[in-house]
């Protein structure tokens, strides 16, 4: 969780309020993107996983309301505990099977499994679970939650977005304060 304490500093007057909810807005949303970023970052340090999967499915974000108050501005960035398809790694069709690399380093053979284009026409991996030709079994990897449970990249992901945010907020607060006195 971040939390921001601004000292006001004598800033008075009619839409200095404004100024600091546009700035910290903007800020928030560079802080989000950053923290997104470095979650996605430490996640493929040790997890093969596709960076657009992590972005799209697995990490998921929120942001404020448009006529949301100063203090009801709150970014959230989701964490899935979904199971990610094996087509989301790097696999490959062999005869054996199909030989997949889930964790950096370590590749694995999955006997009798193939690969196909599913529904959504992704590549997939599937192994049917009985001798019949349906149904057919979608295999599945890890969740994303958990592959970042050892708490370092939480932590280095805050840390990335509190960084972000101060600087952020600190060059958009003149800009937005500046919009006051020329218009």
């Amino acid at each position: 969780m971040l939390e921001f304490t601004f000292n006001s500093g004598g800033l008075d007057g009619d839409g200095v309020e404004r100024a600091l909810f546009q700035a910290l807005k903007k800020a928030g949303g560079d802080a989000i993107l950053a923290v997104r970023a470095e979650a996605k970052r430490g996640t493929r340090e040790r997890v093969r996983i596709r960076a657009g999967y992590l972005a799209n499915s697995a990490l998921p974000l929120r942001y404020p309301r448009v006529r949301s108050s100063l203090s009801g501005l709150i970014w959230v960035m989701d964490v899935s505990g979904q199971e990610v398809p094996l087509g989301e790694y790097p696999a490959r069709q062999t005869r054996v099977g199909v030989s997949v690399e889930v964790q950096r380093g370590k590749r694995m053979v999955i006997k009798s499994a193939f690969m196909a284009k599913s529904r959504r026409a992704r590549k997939s991996v599937f192994l049917r679970p009985t001798k019949a030709r349906y149904p057919m079994g979608h295999k599945l990897g890890m969740s994303v939650a958990d592959s970042m449970s050892d708490g370092k990249v939480p932590a280095a992901a805050l840390d990335r977005g509190a960084t972000v945010m101060g600087s952020a907020f600190m060059r958009l607060l003149p800009l937005e304060l500046a919009k006051l006195k020329g218009g």
